[in-house]
C-alpha cells in the first residue's frame, strides 16, 4: 500500500513564450487540478528574471508544481496526490498542449510504501 502517488512529467521542446508567461502557467495548473477533481487551497507562482516562472497549486489532496526554462524550452512538473481515487496521468496531455512541448516523458513514483505483515495496524 502507497500513502501517495508522485507523477513526474518533463517538457520539453516547448513554446519559450508559453513557459515565461506567469498568468497562462497559473491558469494551467490550476485547470489541471480542476480537471482532477481536486480541491484548490492556494496558488502562488513567482517570475524569475529574466525568464521563467515557479508556481504551486496547493490541493487538499497535496499539490502541483512547475517550473520553467524558457531558454532551454524545458518545464517540469510535479503531481502529488495522496487521494486513491486522483489520476494525475489524466491531464499530462492538457498540460502538455498548454506550454506546445513536442516531447514529454513522465515517471510515477508511489510514496510512502507501507508494508502490511502480520500484526501491524492498517
Amino acid at each position: 500500500m502507497a500513502l501517495g502517488r508522485h507523477l513526474l512529467i518533463e517538457l520539453h521542446e516547448c513554446s519559450e513564450y508559453a513557459l515565461d508567461d506567469e498568468r497562462l502557467i497559473c491558469e494551467t495548473l490550476v485547470r489541471s487540478a480542476e480537471q482532477l477533481r481536486s480541491t484548490v487551497l492556494s496558488v502562488s507562482s513567482h517570475k524569475f528574471q529574466p525568464m521563467g516562472v515557479t508556481a504551486i497549486v496547493m490541493i487538499a489532496e497535496s499539490h502541483l508544481t512547475i517550473h520553467t526554462w524558457p531558454e532551454h524550452a524545458y518545464a517540469a512538473v510535479d503531481i502529488f496526490t495522496c487521494s486513491p481515487t486522483m489520476r494525475p496521468t489524466d491531464v499530462v496531455d492538457f498540460i502538455a498542449g498548454r506550454v506546445r512541448a513536442r516531447r514529454v516523458e513522465t515517471r510515477e513514483i508511489e510514496r510512502g510504501v507501507i508494508l502490511q505483515t502480520a500484526g501491524s495496524v492498517a
